[in-house]
């Protein structure tokens, strides 16, 4: 009986902590391997705790200068579009990898508190904020054109009369930059280059 007891004492295995079970690979009869010096032994089951999330991305490395460890970042996942996430920054390798031709670095966020909807394994969309700028004077990219040197110009319609004035440009994105000096509230721009617009028509 000792034997026997010894033998199905070895078939009980205990998970180093609590969670839930996200992969079997192994089947009923197949042999089990134990961890050795060698090999890392056979794969029972893997486990998670759900109750705290990680998201990974790849952040060019043109930007990853500008994160920041704890930084707060928003997450929006594509089979949950209408529950926005928080997350934070718990992760920035210290060293650059290629992926998808792209140079960038590993960053990873924790979820503050997920939604009872999330699931591993879902894409998730990551917005993190570089910048902040309130109460700005903000123009669409494409109204600000390159002036001598690094200069940058905007064209400010006053009447039937158009004036070529230099801007200082502060953040900016895809779609807006904001203007610190240059050009007021309410002043009327154009969004095409005056000598452009004369040669097309």
């Amino acid at each position: 009986m000792q034997i026997v007891r010894d033998q199905l004492s070895k078939t009980k295995v205990l998970a180093p902590g609590d969670g839930t079970v996200l992969m079997v690979p192994v089947v009923e009869g197949q042999v089990a391997i134990a961890a050795a010096s060698v090999n890392s032994g056979t794969t029972l089951m893997s486990i998670a705790n759900l109750s705290k999330l990680i998201v990974e991305t790849h952040v060019n490395q043109v930007d990853v200068s500008k994160l920041a460890m704890r930084q707060q970042v928003k997450l929006l996942a594509e089979a949950l579009k209408d529950e926005e996430m928080q997350a934070d920054t718990m992760f920035i390798a210290p060293i650059a990898t290629i992926r998808n031709g792209i140079k960038g670095f590993t960053v990873r966020a924790a979820i503050a508190k997920p939604t009872a909807r999330m699931r591993t394994g879902i894409t998730v969309q990551m917005t993190i904020p570089i910048a902040h700028a309130g109460d700005a004077v903000a123009v669409p990219v494409s109204a600000v054109f390159k002036g001598k040197g690094n200069a940058r110009v905007v064209y400010v319609r006053k009447g039937t009369k158009t004036e070529k004035r230099a801007v200082k440009i502060g953040v900016s994105n895809t779609e807006h930059a904001q203007i610190l000096q240059g050009l007021q509230l309410g002043e009327e721009i154009l969004l095409t280059e005056p000598e452009r617009a004369t040669k097309r028509s």
